[in-house]
């Protein structure tokens, strides 16, 4: 279709805004029931009850189709979400199964993984019961974790997560949620929620009440709408704790459901899982990251290592938080006394173990390109990226089962840190997707010292907290509308504009060509939803130039030392 002008837009910009899409990098050793239901595929099959491995395979777009149908020429049982596949073969189709993988990965570029089925995910939290006579420590309360993180004047302002959609995945779910999520609104004054539940792979069976789940699902659900009242709450509940359950739920959120941001509050030790495994289940993410959706995940709570059964300790961070795509969540201890707030990071040594705020460095990913901080100095992606209080002895009071329990973790601290990002996408009036870039952006700018507080005592076992970026806290807490003020600082071009016209007034293809003379090594790639290039130097001078992209289909290479920038219209 004939096209009579093309302009591209060119904004200076004091601060460049995220830009495109990145690939993690792999280090080189080894290391309603049933919403949507077109969305998620099953064949029917036998399945071997004897065998407990099976295929957990991520293809994307058609391919999916292709995989989807030589299964079922094969009558091998699957079931599909948004392109990850969970494959149950008999003992007989095994090998069938994994050569058409091999040629699915060969020709189309799939990834797929052998996996044991009895690997589980574990929630993160942490609780210790109210009693009348517990004053200190004592639970906190929505109030007063809005002061303590500065959600007020957001609150004030009209910011209360209207019109953003938070999703939540847990395994098994809180039979008692409805009463215990009254409860505890009417406990703490907060309006009704508006909730709804979801069993993408059928509900749990008779007498599969699990307790510690049941605690994770009030707590997500609970401090999710205490910190954005007003906004909408997706809970997805995976029939088991088993791992591949869980990841499929979260696959079908992201592609069945109108959410903004997702909040997982589980996860595995990466020396749980293997480096194809996590391949796979990174598609996920990734998948979350184009469409523009923020995911938050806990960090966990037993410190920088992972205990086996022999009791000794291995440093490990853990994944989905550890993946590039995925906001890590940590955790502090804080304190209020005299009417101030203080915090430390949470965590330590107890009995010769670790506990506390998960953190470290990835064994599966190198450090992405936006993960760039004062203190930060690995070649490793290092976890975690933010934090709140997880402290279960300056905990919040959480409602499970009809009683009152003050409530720890990282998996608490995670859905505190959704609302804040709903809060943030409301006042910004934009959906800010992966946040990752926007945060590490402003750790190199002076608007850090206002949206952070950098945690500067404590420790999670192995590392210390310390100014700038940690292991133990990432680049600190949330001062919510500092934060906000931040975004929306970074987020907004402004200077001077010049207008560039395309190569023909009529044409099927139009585009237009900026070359911009940098020095590469000075050149950095900003983020996801606002497409930018930025040029920059350090924190203490710069200003950085960008180029802002109005149209879709941007695509942006770098050439020895020059940028290009092709504007597409399809």
């Amino acid at each position: 279709m004939p096209i009579n002008k093309f302009y591209a837009v060119l904004a200076v910009l004091l601060i460049a805004a995220p830009m495109a899409a990145f690939i993690p990098m792999w280090q080189p050793y080894s290391t309603h029931s049933d919403m949507g239901a077109g969305n998620i595929i099953s064949s029917t099959g036998n399945v071997s009850q004897s065998n407990d491995q099976n295929y957990v395979a991520y293809a994307s777009g058609s391919y999916s189709g292709i995989v989807a149908s030589e299964l079922g020429a094969l009558g091998v049982s699957f079931t599909n979400a948004g392109g990850l596949m969970n494959i149950y073969p008999s003992q007989a189709q095994l090998p069938y199964v994994s050569e058409i993988l091999k040629s699915a990965s060969r020709d189309y570029g799939i990834h797929y993984a052998l996996v044991n089925r009895s690997v589980t995910s574990t929630p993160y939290d942490a609780v210790s019961q109210v009693t009348p006579d517990l004053v200190i420590p004592y639970a906190f309360v929505p109030s007063q974790i809005a002061s303590a993180y500065n959600f007020t004047w957001e609150y004030r302002s009209g910011y209360t997560g209207s019109g953003i959609t938070i999703g939540i995945v847990d395994a098994y779910g809180d039979p008692n949620l409805a009463y215990d999520l009254r409860a505890f609104d009417e406990l703490t004054g907060l309006p009704p929620a508006n909730l709804s539940v979801f069993y993408p792979e059928g509900q749990p069976g008779n007498g599969t009440y699990n307790a510690s789940w049941a605690l994770e699902t009030a707590t997500d659900v609970e401090w999710a709408h205490a910190m954005a009242p007003n906004a909408t709450i997706l809970l997805y509940i995976a029939p088991s704790a088993i791992t591949q359950m869980l990841q499929f739920a979260v696959s079908d959120m992201i592609n069945s459901s109108s959410v903004n941001i997702i909040s997982l509050s589980w996860g595995n030790p990466e020396i749980q899982l293997t480096q194809n495994e996590v391949k796979v289940y990174s598609q996920i993410y990734r998948e979350a990251y184009l469409r523009g959706i923020t995911v938050v995940a806990a960090t966990g709570d037993f410190g920088s290592d992972y205990y086996g059964p022999n009791g000794t300790g291995v440093p490990t961070v853990n994944f989905p938080s550890s993946d590039p795509y995925v906001t890590a969540v940590g955790g502090t201890t804080l304190s209020l006394f005299d009417g101030k707030y203080s915090q430390t990071a949470w965590g330590g040594i107890y009995e010769s173990q670790s506990f506390g705020s998960g953190g470290g460095y990835s064994k599966f990913f190198s450090r992405p390109y936006w993960q760039s901080a004062p203190g930060f100095n690995s070649t490793e992606r290092g976890t975690p990226d933010v934090s709140l209080d997880a402290d279960q002895y300056t905990g919040m009071i959480v409602v499970v089962r009809g009683k009152q329990y003050e409530a720890g973790g990282t998996s608490i601290a995670t859905p505190i840190w959704a609302a804040a990002a709903a809060i943030m996408d409301q006042a910004t009036h934009r959906h800010l997707g992966f946040l990752n870039p926007l945060l590490y952006q402003i750790s190199r700018t002076p608007l850090y010292n206002s949206s952070f507080e950098q945690i500067t005592a404590g420790t999670n076992g192995a590392y210390r907290a310390a100014p700038g970026w940690n292991p133990v806290t990432g680049l600190g807490t949330p001062s919510v509308s500092d934060l906000v003020n931040a975004t929306e600082k970074i987020t907004a071009g402004f200077g001077g504009q010049i207008l560039l016209q395309g190569n023909a007034t009529y044409a099927n293809t139009v585009y237009s060509v900026l070359n911009l003379s940098v020095n590469t090594s000075n050149l950095r790639l900003n983020g996801t939803g606002f497409y930018y290039v930025g040029l920059y130097n350090n924190p203490i001078n710069y200003i950085e130039f960008g180029v802002k992209r109005f149209i879709h289909n941007c695509q942006l290479s770098h050439e020895d030392r020059s940028v290009r920038i092709h504007q597409d219209l399809h």
